[in-house]
């Protein structure tokens, strides 16, 4: 039975938060438990391999990103054969793509490795490599079919699918990780992989009864399309890519593998948190695109709603987790880790501008503007590069954090400036979001100065009473209420 448009939109939302919410909660259990098992060396490790192995979505070429547009144009006309044409060229073209590059970076990762983890673990991360080049390939090929997913507008199927394999991934770092280590984390998440690629095929095949993988489907015209509007997108996927490698290479080098095993952990944290905001701003792209057909002024008022309304959460979020962080350090980690904090409080920052910059991101997409996007992206990549690697080598891992986190507040800066003076509306920074953003710097460094005070007399009771206090006034502070009821009322 099928669904009307606004009950498929708000499944689709719900669902989208639920999964962002629970497979959030798992990688937290998962890392957890990874720490505790193998530590924060192994951890660091197996952060380094991710980051080297992800270069291999180079490959991916925006395609999937044009399997969305493209399946919603053939399932609206009900043509089934040019779904099957854009699943079964799309599935040889990303797999054809996928093991050129990785037959390069497989010899590529053994060389950088060598320069950056200890030379007691670089046999162990080699042999990891394969497995988790085969994972990345696999996962590239189910995204096709869970695009497919999205493009027929069953998203909600798509992220049921997501949250069980990221419980399949818990299940199998519990039962494999005594037995094999770090390897095993690996084979957990082939597994993982496998699973999601089964899953959304079967579903995608249940959906289109005469689905067929021939060769016959492959039409190089929906190769030439497909591939034509994804590159498109592939320059800015690039530069978001190669971010997070770079950073932790750097950091790798410079902070030691236990100062990255702890950033992960709060690198993780903090982007999944902003998922649940970043999530909401993309269901706003085709709202934005129909307005933008019908009046220039409701898409500025929408635009600028929206801004508020990710100013006031972006702001509630981060400042939270700030407030939170030596408590989700002692419960997460087991102590008050230094590293884990700083990285914390440099990530939200960073983030906090990241996510204010998110409305206009979206906005540029569905303008169909991505060259704006691009030297934002450009500009961050730069920064972290030169800032990581003269400072890293003076000051140490600490270095490297501050430029990462750096790198990102300028480039979102840059970003929601430029749009700005493009729409002609200045900055909203006034009064009284310059008050809330006062009312939060000065919560969070209460929390700093008292954990460091208190910590000193080793009183945690004490401690967890005032960071707990801090804590509820700033979620339920009135004037963020007040803000909240305004915004309610201007929509």
């Amino acid at each position: 039975m099928e669904l009307n448009s606004k009950k498929r939109i708000s499944i689709n939302v719900v669902f989208s938060v639920l999964q962002v919410g629970i497979v959030g909660l798992v990688y937290l259990v998962i890392y957890k438990i990874l720490l505790e098992k193998l530590g924060a060396q192994q951890l660091g490790i197996w952060s380094l391999i991710l980051a080297t192995t992800s270069v291999a979505n180079i490959a991916n070429l925006g395609i999937t990103s044009g399997i969305v547009k493209f399946v919603a144009e053939s399932y609206a006309q009900k043509d089934t054969d040019s779904i099957n044409k854009i699943i079964f060229t799309s599935f040889l073209s990303l797999l054809g793509f996928f093991l050129v590059l990785s037959a390069v970076i497989f010899p590529f990762s053994k060389y950088i490795l060598k320069y950056i983890v200890e030379e007691k673990f670089y046999s162990y991360a080699v042999s990891i490599v394969p497995l988790s080049l085969l994972s990345l390939i696999i996962n590239s090929l189910s995204g096709i079919f869970t695009s497919v997913l999205e493009g027929i507008q069953k998203n909600y199927f798509k992220n049921v699918l997501l949250i069980l394999s990221s419980i399949i991934f818990l299940l199998s770092v519990i039962f494999l990780t005594d037995k094999y280590g770090l390897i095993g984390v690996a084979y957990g998440q082939l597994l993982q992989a496998l699973f999601l690629l089964i899953a959304s095929y079967l579903l995608v095949a249940f959906e289109f009864k005469n689905l067929l993988i021939k060769i016959s489907n492959w039409n190089t015209k929906t190769f030439k399309v497909v591939t034509s509007f994804g590159l498109k997108f592939q320059l800015i996927s690039i530069l978001v890519m190669f971010a997070d490698p770079i950073t932790k290479a750097f950091l790798g080098k410079f902070g030691g593998l236990s100062f990255l095993g702890y950033y992960e952990m709060a690198n993780k944290l903090i982007f999944q948190v902003r998922a649940f905001i970043v999530n909401a701003n993309q269901v706003m792209i085709p709202v934005l695109v129909h307005s933008m057909n019908t009046s220039k002024q409701k898409t500025e008022n929408i635009y600028l709603i929206n801004f508020s309304l990710t100013y006031l959460l972006s702001l509630l979020l981060m400042s939270t987790l700030i407030i939170l962080t030596p408590l989700i350090s002692y419960f997460w980690i087991g102590d008050f880790n230094q590293y884990f904090m700083f990285s914390m409080y440099l990530l939200a920052v960073g983030v906090f501008v990241n996510i204010l910059s998110s409305p206009a991101y979206f906005a540029c997409i569905a303008k169909g503007e991505l060259l704006l996007l691009i030297k934002a992206h450009f500009l961050m990549t730069v920064i972290i590069i030169t800032f990581s690697y003269f400072f890293g080598k003076l000051y140490g891992g600490n270095a490297v954090v501050i430029s990462s986190s750096l790198a990102t507040i300028i480039s979102a800066s840059y970003l929601i400036r430029i749009f700005h003076k493009e729409i002609k509306e200045k900055l909203i920074f006034n009064k009284i979001n310059l008050l809330y953003l006062t009312i939060s710097i000065l919560l969070c460094l209460a929390t700093i100065i008292g954990f460091n005070y208190f910590s000193e007399l080793k009183d945690l009771k004490i401690y967890l009473i005032i960071s707990s206090t801090i804590y509820l006034v700033s979620l339920y502070s009135i004037v963020i209420k007040l803000s909240l009821k305004s915004i309610r009322k201007q929509i």
